[in-house]
């Protein structure tokens, strides 16, 4: 399986750099580059504006909304462009003039509303049900284990070896996130449908980084099948200016990492698909990074047992593992050390290192 790589819109005469695409090649004795066996699949954005072929929206009915352009489908949802029929037959909580369309992301099966109701608990913290920002949020400050006091009943006295978490909750001032705030998908709004499936309301944020940093086009050649790798205006514009828009990109995604440290939360799957970017290429400039998709995110404290030791079971299953610490791949694995046991210190943020391999993609 070879891969070619070639520039789009050249004109600009800029030195490009070997796409991500090419980035996870290795080169073969001839010169071309070959995709390895741990091919990567490439997933849809959930609130992208660039619309696929429309396929039938009829199995999808949103009460209050029509539905039209596909904009993504992923292992849980899909996700369609959606219109208010009538502002004036339903109440609406969110701006309807400030958001006249929005992406609707629709969740059909038992499993995949779990994760929709894993992002709503996400969105909840920092925004409300018609995603205002809200101007705190409860975080947890201290936890600690205390015994379970004696009692004379049977399952008392089970009890009585076990460990009762004490956590101290405080409130987190937002005003001082409001960057990453503004730089996150927000939910204005979800729905049960007439199906029983349950449907978010998102804001529109623009295309996929991925789908603006290359484009891949496959064909069988002898036998092979041959990728030709187009690099967009975007990847070249993002090392114009001594990489000034490279910058604006990394410290935008720092600043939600700011965010989630302080929460306490790991979105556990950033990688290309889920930053969406609104960029005009005529101003060379960023109207909008936005990060997406929580479904996989987890509360630490929630994946931490009394002993300090990372619940394995707990972790994401869902997550990207091309992006995924090799700390968090092995702890997954019941492989990380002699007893498979890691606490919090023993690995690095996660976010953060696939924040670094995004980076390592676009620039290598």
């Amino acid at each position: 399986m070879r891969l070619s790589i070639s520039n789009k819109n050249n004109s600009r005469n800029t030195k490009t750099s070997t796409s991500a695409a090419a980035a996870a090649a290795t080169t073969s004795k001839g010169g071309t580059r070959r995709r390895t066996s741990g091919t990567r699949r490439r997933t849809s954005s959930t609130s992208s504006t660039s619309s696929t072929s429309s396929n039938s929206s009829s199995s999808a009915n949103v009460p209050g909304y029509q539905l039209s352009d596909k904009l993504g489908e992923g292992t849980f949802a899909t996700v369609w462009l959606a219109t208010l029929k009538n502002t004036a037959s339903e109440q609406q909580l969110y701006d309807t003039e400030l958001h006249p369309k929005v992406a609707i992301k629709i969740f059909t099966t038992k499993q995949s509303i779990q994760t929709g109701l894993c992002e709503i608990k996400m969105m909840r913290k920092w925004y409300d049900g018609a995603g205002r920002t809200r101007s705190s949020c409860t975080v947890v400050v201290d936890r600690r284990s205390e015994s379970v006091a004696p009692s004379s009943s049977e399952k008392k006295r089970e009890e009585n070896d076990q460990k009762e978490n004490m956590i101290e909750t405080g409130q987190l001032d937002l005003s001082y996130h409001q960057v990453a705030l503004r730089s996150i998908g927000r939910l204005l709004g979800c729905v049960e449908c007439p199906n029983g499936a349950l449907a978010l309301k998102y804001e529109l944020c623009g295309s996929t980084l991925s789908s603006q940093l290359w484009s891949m086009k496959g064909e069988f050649y002898k036998g092979e099948r041959v990728y030709k790798v187009t690099q967009g205006i975007l990847h070249q514009d993002l090392f114009l200016r001594e990489g000034y828009l490279l910058k604006v990109l990394l410290k935008t995604l720092v600043e939600v990492l700011l965010l989630f440290d302080d929460c306490g939360i790991m979105h556990c799957d950033i990688k290309p698909d889920n930053i969406l970017v609104n960029y005009d290429s005529a101003t060379q400039q960023f109207k909008s990074i936005k990060l997406i998709d929580f479904g996989s995110s987890v509360d630490v404290q929630s994946i931490v047992d009394q002993q300090g030791n990372i619940v394995t079971s707990q972790l994401p299953s869902s997550t990207t593992p091309e992006y995924l610490a090799p700390e968090l791949l092995h702890a997954r694995e019941g492989t990380y050390g002699q007893q498979g046991d890691m606490t919090v210190d023993d690995c690095i943020n996660p976010d953060m290192w696939a924040i670094g391999s995004v980076m390592l993609e676009i620039v290598r």
